[in-house]
């Protein structure tokens, strides 16, 4: 569940906002409601919230205590977590803690369809996250443009498992125009920051990883399943 903070110091408006996202969204919380932004901060200190969404049209409402609490304190888990209403908020979307800017709640679809847009973000940026997690486990460079792919390759293939079967007919093709090079760069690159990889690990870790007695070089395929094995476990068992 996504515990969702809204910021408004107007009642009935909250409450409507409320009954929108209850109404629209079963997968995310209405978790509280702040009047100001010291509520907002105290919140934030003392709970776990993932989106805020603040209503900048309200009266004695602004974002700057939030934003410099949040930027002081690195609180990364809210990049791209925030979505203001406000008439006058093209500027706000340039701080890279909020995701967008909205000009009321009147339209209630554009309200609904961004907190979805915004969900799906947070969700792509934290799995991800977990995939660069298990990579720097197995010594993976990240300064190795192969690494880079290599994740990409496992999240496309996290999402579509039909991928992993030929890469070079599926994901290659794809990687080869995001990263504006070939199929069989990517191929390489791949392969190479895995041979890295190999030589940085040691063996007993890769031996453990790879449910393995003894290890020999992975292919690429077989990192895509162990980290994709790996990731959902952890999902299962959270």
């Amino acid at each position: 569940m996504i515990n969702l903070l809204i910021i408004e110091n107007d009642i009935f408006q909250s409450i409507r906002l409320t009954n929108i996202i209850s109404n629209s969204l079963s997968c995310i919380k209405v978790y509280n409601i702040s009047l100001d932004e010291k509520e907002a901060i105290s919140q934030i200190q003392h709970h776990k919230i993932h989106i805020i969404l603040i209503d900048l049209n309200s009266l004695n409402i602004s974002c700057s205590e939030i934003l410099h609490y949040i930027e002081y304190h690195k609180l990364n888990n809210f990049l791209n977590s925030i979505i203001t209403i406000c008439k006058k908020g093209k500027n706000l979307i340039n701080n890279p803690y909020i995701y967008t800017n909205i000009e009321s709640i009147v339209n209630t679809p554009i309200l609904i369809n961004e907190l979805k847009d915004c969900l799906m973000h947070k969700h792509n940026l934290e799995l991800k996250n977990k995939i660069a997690h298990e990579l720097e486990y197995l010594c993976y460079n990240f300064s190795h443009i192969g690494t880079q792919q290599l994740l990409e390759c496992i999240y496309l293939s996290l999402n579509n498992s039909y991928y992993i079967n030929n890469l070079s007919k599926t994901i290659y093709p794809i990687l080869a125009h995001k990263f504006f090079t070939t199929s069989n760069t990517i191929k390489c690159n791949i392969f190479k920051a895995t041979e890295n990889s190999y030589y940085e690990c040691e063996e007993e870790k890769l031996k453990k990883y790879f449910n393995k007695k003894f290890i020999s070089k992975p292919k690429t395929k077989d990192v895509i399943l162990a980290i994709s094995k790996h990731i959902n476990s952890s999902n299962f068992s959270s």
